[in-house]
């Protein structure tokens, strides 16, 4: 996925050994189930807030677990239901490209962030494609939908500074917020 971001993070290296703690690594959640976030605002509010403890507190597992939750179990099944035949052969290989070692790759992001305790997750849900809030993509992929879902979107910042995350698009689909990416290949060749 390509995740934007700027000078939230320090400069420098990659956390050396955290690929290899985290292939290591048991179950992070313990005897406990994975924890659950309702389909709301608020919910993936709270999910990024969670996720956001995990990394002030250094907990790279649980930060992983986190990063893990976002992906995509049956993206092919998700994209043809949601979006047709025709359409998901084009967002199926995008999403594919775009999640490549996603959760090593957020977890590693996560974990780099200066003052994770002041940041702060701004959740924003969209509906319909002429929703003020959607983003150009976020209005193409609701155009195209066969079978309607709404679209989150997530800027994680510190107030007052310019730095942010952003990520877009998520789902809700099977009791968890799913990450589906930009969905640029929404977009037909030439238009």
């Amino acid at each position: 996925m390509d995740i934007r971001y700027n000078t939230i993070m320090p400069r420098g290296s990659f956390i050396a050994v955290l690929s290899a703690v985290l292939l290591v690594a048991g179950p992070v959640f313990g005897q406990t189930s994975r924890p659950s976030y309702p389909d709301t605002v608020e919910g993936l509010t709270q999910f990024f807030k969670d996720m956001l403890a995990a990394t002030a507190a250094k907990d790279q597992n649980r930060v992983y677990a986190y990063a893990q939750m976002l992906t995509l179990p049956k993206y092919k099944e998700f994209f043809k239901k949601t979006f047709g035949d025709e359409v998901s052969t084009r967002l199926i290989p995008e999403y594919e490209k775009g999640t490549e070692n996603f959760p090593l790759k957020f977890t590693r992001l996560f974990l780099q962030l200066k003052t994770p305790k002041e940041l702060t997750p701004v959740v924003t849900r969209v509906e319909g494609a002429d929703d003020v809030n959607a983003t150009i993509y976020q209005r193409l992929a609701l155009e195209a939908m066969v079978d309607p879902v709404p679209l989150y979107s997530v800027t994680i910042s510190k107030p007052g500074a310019s730095g942010t995350i952003q990520l877009w698009s998520l789902v809700y689909i099977d009791g968890a917020f799913r990450l589906v990416g930009k969905m640029q290949a929404i977009r037909v060749a030439g238009s």
